[in-house]
């Protein structure tokens, strides 16, 4: 019996040693990845200022930046794109979506937002995340108080939707070997969309990879029970503050693989939903359309989309 006791403690010993390892070996690569990108004179500095560089990136980046509250904060007062075309006098248009709505890579004169200002001769208010969450921080920000006292009514919301957007929203974290902060809603008992806890294990990056494997096992009948929700739950917090305005999805396809199942219901309950394929005629993945990280939006691809899209819209 003591002998079972003996190997079975070496075997837990050890489980946990390799654990530790794990969580340090992913803590490193983690670091280092983001030193590399936000620091190029990384492979040039002393060890003392790289061991300083990986202790400041881990108290930013983790302790607090998974403090989302916090992180918005930060974000809304330092990254937000600044409103576009105040001088005019029609009402806004409110602009939210992750990094393609955003314009990420892009100067403000070649976004969307600013196209959709000089075209419409009306004010864009562009909320949209410059990170990969749309639908999560779209909601997120529909319940805050304080975005009202900062976005006037608009006539219209514009959502700009990646096929992406499905699989980002089941998860913790986009890549677990990212500082992302942690924001997720999942369906409580009475199939509202609750924004989930924080938990402590979020900041292990073995729980963080378990939670995107899980993600992969979510059926597409779920993923588009899940889009329909947000913007279902998103309209109604927006219909607590704002009358007789239209709510437009613009679906961006750069691929003809998009899995469009929910857009028929969502056109159902009275959204206006538009594809770019359909408004251009192609999907959007000619090496013009891209920015040179070969993944967002080029100005070139808003300058075929946004005229074209703002026909489609009477009034607008």
């Amino acid at each position: 019996m003591k002998k079972i006791l003996k190997y079975f403690t070496i075997i837990i010993v050890n489980l946990i040693i390799l654990s530790v390892l794990t969580e340090v070996a992913c803590y490193y690569k983690i670091c280092i990845n983001y030193a590399i990108n936000r620091f190029p004179q990384w492979t040039q500095c002393s060890l003392k200022n790289k061991i300083e560089y990986l202790h400041n990136t881990f108290h930013h980046n983790f302790l607090i930046h998974n403090n989302f509250d916090k992180t918005y904060l930060l974000i809304k007062n330092t990254r937000f794109r600044k409103p576009l075309g105040l001088e005019y006098k029609n009402k806004p248009i409110l602009l939210m979506g992750c990094s393609y709505a955003y314009g990420y890579l892009l100067e403000d004169n070649q976004t969307f937002a600013y196209k959709l200002s000089k075209l419409t001769k009306r004010p864009v208010y562009n909320r949209a995340f410059e990170w990969f969450w749309g639908l999560a921080t779209m909601l997120y920000q529909a319940r805050r108080a304080d975005f009202y006292k900062e976005v006037p009514e608009p006539e219209y919301v514009i959502y700009v939707f990646i096929d992406d957007h499905i699989r980002r929203m089941n998860t913790s974290c986009y890549d677990c070997f990212f500082p992302y902060p942690h924001l997720r809603y999942k369906l409580n008992s009475k199939n509202r969309l609750e924004r989930e806890k924080f938990s402590f294990l979020y900041q292990l990056y073995t729980f963080r990879l378990l939670t995107n494997m899980q993600m992969d096992k979510i059926s597409p009948e779920t993923s588009s029970k899940l889009v329909k929700e947000f913007f279902m739950e998103t309209r109604q917090e927006f219909d607590k503050h704002w009358k007789n305005y239209k709510f437009i999805i613009l679906v961006y396809e750069y691929s003809e693989e998009f899995n469009d199942t929910f857009i028929e219901e969502l056109r159902n309950e009275g959204f206006i939903v538009l594809k770019t394929k359909d408004i251009t005629g192609r999907v959007m993945n000619k090496k013009q359309d891209f920015a040179p990280d070969n993944w967002h939006p080029s100005e070139s691809a808003w300058d075929e989309i946004t005229e074209k899209f703002i026909n489609k819209i009477p009034g607008l």
